[in-house]
């Protein structure tokens, strides 16, 4: 289960949240984990925090097996929260030295705070691969194309304003979202393969592919690039 701590204000007010400041949306995300929690374990469930409360809640039947808890965030109260309350990380798409360095850093808050490594690490990647690198990068500009104007990109303005990034995000990137455009999975079979195992040595295990038209380009990976790689390093999830 991935848990977004929100950052659009107009989804909030559609579905009756409360989008509150930024590091406490956060605190937010840490106690509707601590009620999932409670009503899968337990037979009833009281709970009384800042913005939810409980008295005797049932679920019943309860999971045979605890769902793994996913989140992702790169501010320092989002790494923290998230280093108590995940059971994995996922990244925003991003270089081998940046991903690193996440995984580095959220490894050593996770120790610190639980005394356990989180379960996975996942990046998102949009994937683009081709017989040649010419055709890769004629496909990726073909896609890329960015209208200014274009109001679809309205929510790229509010995603920058209640986010808290570590990098700066074009318009380019945000094209075809979670950044997945950064870590360049663009060019030849043997060329994207080895990109990804570069990943998988700097500590990622899971990859979220993004491509489109879907069912076409996921064969393509499917059939060119995942023989290439280890399985371990090559888990889909689309």
């Amino acid at each position: 289960m991935n848990v977004v701590a929100a950052w659009w204000a107009e989804e909030a007010k559609q579905y009756g949240g409360v989008f509150t400041t930024h590091d406490r949306r956060y605190e937010q995300a840490t106690e509707f984990v601590e009620i999932l929690h409670g009503m899968w374990t337990e037979p009833r469930f009281d709970y009384d925090g800042a913005f939810w409360k409980a008295e005797g809640a049932i679920l019943e039947p309860k999971p045979a097996a605890l769902p793994a808890i996913f989140a992702g965030g790169e501010s320092e109260a989002g790494r923290e929260a998230i280093a108590a309350f995940a059971d994995s990380y996922v990244l925003h798409g991003g270089t081998l030295d940046e991903v690193a360095d996440k995984v580095q850093d959220m490894d050593e808050r996770r120790l610190r705070i639980t005394g356990e490594r989180f379960r996975e690490y996942g990046m998102a990647a949009y994937v683009i691969v081709r017989d040649t690198e010419a055709e890769a990068q004629k496909e990726l500009d073909r896609i890329t194309e960015v209208d200014p104007d274009s109001p679809g990109y309205a929510s790229f303005e509010e995603f920058r304003a209640h986010s808290n990034l570590d990098v700066e995000l074009s318009k380019r990137e945000y094209s075809v979202g979670t950044r997945g455009l950064r870590p360049n999975l663009v060019g030849t079979p043997e060329q994207v393969a080895d990109k990804i195992r570069a990943y998988q040595d700097a500590g990622l295990t899971l990859l979220l592919i993004q491509s489109s038209p879907l069912d076409e380009e996921l064969e393509r990976i499917a059939r060119d690039v995942f023989p290439l790689v280890p399985a371990r390093a090559a888990t889909p999830v689309v």
